[in-house]
């Protein structure tokens, strides 16, 4: 499957919906599809909101390919580069102290780094490159 989606938050839910669509419940188990959706969400909002800087003339590049045990999904932009060249840490945020004073954000790189396999990030010629894999559960009765 390739794509190419507009830099804004409508066309990252549409698409979202047209990858849902492909890759729907007859293709995969629920928690695989809810997992997939988590993290494209996650990845192509991080690039609207950080390497466009909410800029809608740019273009997110996706393709993903689907095999027996994995999603392999690959994203290409010409935002700006990630802090240090590396993809964040990730760091779980403290989230203790009263409920009016909680982060409502800053989970992103978290759940991508806790959902998803062999994440790898690069810059080469003023695009970013961000490549990744979900694991896919067996289904029942499949080795």
């Amino acid at each position: 499957m390739r794509l190419t989606i507009q830099s804004d938050p409508l066309s990252v839910r549409s698409a979202l919906q047209t990858i849902m669509g492909q890759f729907g419940s007859d293709e995969l188990q629920p928690n695989d599809a809810a997992t997939l959706e988590i993290v494209l969400a996650e990845v192509m909002n991080n690039i609207v909101e950080h390497a466009y800087r909410k800029r809608p003339d740019g273009k997110i590049r996706f393709c993903a390919n689907k095999t027996e045990t994995s999603i392999w999904c690959s994203f290409i932009d010409n935002g700006l580069p990630m802090p240090d060249n590396s993809t964040p840490a990730g760091l779980l945020r403290q989230l203790d102290g009263p409920t009016d004073e909680l982060p409502e954000g800053g989970f992103g790189w978290f759940l991508i780094r806790d959902l998803a396999q062999n994440l790898t990030y690069s810059r080469i010629r003023n695009r970013n490159f961000l490549r990744l894999r979900l694991a896919l559960d067996c289904p029942e009765g499949a080795q």
